[in-house]
């Protein structure tokens, strides 16, 4: 189980890393150069709130519990 786990936390960085790759492309070329739509872009930025927001609430959790046991 904990190969499962890791492998999938590994593919959802790259995925996420792949996101923000493209997203930077969007923002840093021309717009002539676009290729995904308005739609795709803020899909794009809404799985990175998402992410964002899921990374942030695990280090608080984590956090918490670690100085609500000492």
């Amino acid at each position: 189980m904990h190969w499962v786990l890791l492998v999938l936390l590994v593919v959802a960085g790259i995925i996420l890393l792949v996101g923000l790759i493209i997203r930077a492309c969007h923002v840093f070329l021309p717009p002539d150069q676009f290729w995904l739509t308005k739609e795709q872009l803020d899909f794009i930025d809404h799985l990175f709130q998402l992410a964002g927001s899921g990374f942030l609430g695990g280090l608080m959790t984590r956090y918490l519990t670690r100085n609500i046991e000492d």
